[in-house]
């Protein structure tokens, strides 16, 4: 008997994204594209930093989904500050 296992493996394509100095009510837009690499459908799902509800300066385009195999997944990371001299890291 012998068997082959396949791991999903994602790849985000950066692991920080840095936002311009921005005054409240103005708003920036970045993308994180994430990749699948393996053979198999793999899923994901983004959760925040536990901050209490507190922290809305951060949307997201998507916060789970599937990526097939050898495909990639683009997520838009808006960025709104809600506080002036707040530093926010997610």
């Amino acid at each position: 008997m012998s068997g082959i296992g396949k791991f999903p493996f994602i790849n985000a394509s950066d692991e920080k994204i840095n936002f311009d100095q921005l005054t409240v009510g103005q708003q920036e837009t970045k993308h994180i594209t994430l990749r699948n690499y393996s053979l198999v459908t793999s899923k994901f799902e983004i959760e925040k930093i536990n901050d209490d509800g507190k922290d809305v300066s951060f949307a997201l385009s998507q916060k789970s989904g599937d990526i097939a195999p050898g495909s990639s997944q683009k997520i838009t990371v808006t960025y709104t500050p809600t506080q002036v001299g707040a530093f926010t890291s997610t």
